[in-house]
């Protein structure tokens, strides 16, 4: 019973890790886009 539970946290890590960095990628890309010169 503990292996499935161990399996299921790792997989639910690597999903959590991986979409955490599919936002946080594009919001630092915008930030530092937009951050230095306010251009339209």
């Amino acid at each position: 019973m503990g292996g499935n539970g161990l399996a299921i946290s790792l997989i639910f890590g690597i999903l959590v890790s991986t979409a955490l960095t599919l936002v946080v990628i594009p919001l630092l890309y915008y930030g530092m886009l937009s951050s230095p010169r306010r251009q339209h």
